[in-house]
């Protein structure tokens, strides 16, 4: 293995790190809202689990977008990088490597 396919994987696994803490807060908050009033009934719990599958699935689609980087073609690196307020301009690998500094950049807050 070489060692860019090496860091590539530790900063998939760092990113879903990130989007399963994401994914919490958000899911903390919905389970504040629905037990704000000293009772949970049915219908809240099964309106929070349909907000909870949609925040989790959202969560791996954004995991599963960043994680195939390296196999993307320019022009969807490209909308990636709009997507995250990102430079779009450049070759494809200043895409990849504005993308990696935004996870590590992530990373490290």
């Amino acid at each position: 293995m070489d060692l860019e396919y090496i860091l590539f994987l530790i900063i998939g696994l760092i990113l879903e790190v990130i989007f399963v803490i994401f994914a919490w807060d958000k899911i903390k908050l919905i389970y504040k809202r629905i037990k704000a009033d000293g009772k949970i009934e049915l219908s809240e719990v099964i309106e929070a689990v349909d907000e909870i599958t949609e925040i989790v699935e959202d969560a791996m689609d954004e995991f599963n977008e960043v994680k195939n980087i390296q196999k993307m073609k320019k022009d969807e690196l490209m909308a990636l990088c709009e997507k995250h307020g990102l430079d779009t301009s450049g070759t494809k690998a200043q895409l990849i490597e504005n993308l990696k500094e935004m996870v590590k950049d992530a990373s490290e807050s």
